[in-house]
């Protein structure tokens, strides 16, 4: 059992990680609301696995709408 303060700090500390995986992948600047998406993303699936995902390859390509559709691939769990 830990204490909700003491989740918040994991959190924080584990997201660097994940913020720093989403910033190496990126060829282009995200605003904030793009990159906190990614980072969402990335600490779902893994930093691999969004390094090659369609998402980052259409946002790097500028394909700003693509990318954003791409998110759509990620909807199940479990292969389900």
């Amino acid at each position: 059992v830990i204490t909700q303060q003491q989740a918040d700090d994991y959190l924080v500390q584990s997201l660097v990680k994940y913020e720093a995986a989403v910033t190496k992948a990126l060829t282009r600047a995200p605003s904030q609301p793009q990159f906190d998406a990614m980072v969402s993303l990335c600490y779902n699936i893994g930093p691999g696995a969004f390094a090659g995902t369609t998402l980052v390859r259409r946002f790097n390509a500028g394909d700003i709408p693509g990318a954003a559709d791409a998110f759509l691939m990620w909807n199940k769990a479990g292969g389900k």
